[in-house]
């Protein structure tokens, strides 16, 4: 398996099959551009570790991207709900990244939780899931 395959790989891993070819599709580039080596390289060589279960690190990355407040927390919300993780367990992670973090960031990613809940539900109508 090529590295870029690898890359394609983890996504679907990450984000199901569907959702995971399509934002790998966007974040492929040109080789040894920036993109084609977060794609080929580094994520490959943290998500393909094996000593904590993908749910985890799911959550833990929407815990991350809460606490600095950015928007990918989405995106990571979404993969969440692929895997099998309740709205009442990305609300604990909210809660835990807002008291540790800072509660405007967690109240932040709170709202995006409705956009993707909504994001995944059009995603999956549109591709046939």
């Amino acid at each position: 398996m090529s590295d870029l395959e690898r890359g394609y790989a983890i996504f679907r891993k990450i984000f199901g099959d569907a959702l995971g070819s399509h934002l790998a599709d966007q974040f492929s580039g040109p080789a040894g551009g920036f993109n084609h080596t977060v794609m080929s390289r580094i994520a490959p060589e943290i998500w393909e570790r094996n000593n904590v279960d993908i749910r985890t690190k799911v959550l833990c990355a929407i815990g991350l991207f809460t606490a600095i407040g950015r928007d990918e927390v989405k995106l990571f919300m979404r993969a969440a709900m692929i895997h099998g993780c309740s709205r009442a367990q990305i609300e604990d992670v909210l809660l835990l990244a807002g008291l540790e973090s800072g509660f405007p960031n967690a109240a932040a990613a709170a709202q995006l939780l409705d956009q993707a809940e909504d994001e995944q539900r059009r995603f999956e109508a549109d591709h046939g899931r």
